[in-house]
């Protein structure tokens, strides 16, 4: 289990995390992946993307999505799904 917290406190700002992968300017970036464990008797793990709410004065987080832009070529693709079920009703 990898458990990674960035900072906090009761005073201040908290504290902030970035992952990057590895930049080229020669070839082809690198690539991210953020998958959840697969669990082959019961329940796959969640992946959870997301802002908690602001305190009593303020604006709660900004979540951004977003592909690069291309100069030549096609700019990259957006996509979101969920698996087929096994069951039907």
């Amino acid at each position: 289990m990898l458990h990674l917290t960035m900072g906090s406190g009761n005073s201040g700002k908290g504290g902030d995390a970035k992952v990057l992968a590895g930049a080229t300017s020669a070839e082809t970036g690198g690539t991210m992946t953020l998958r959840a464990g697969y669990g082959s008797r019961n329940t796959n793990g969640s992946v959870s993307l997301q802002t908690l709410g602001a305190g009593t004065s303020g604006v709660s987080g900004v979540l951004v999505m977003s592909s690069g832009a291309a100069t030549s070529g096609s700019s990259g693709a957006m996509l979101i799904g969920t698996g087929a079920a096994g069951h039907w009703t």
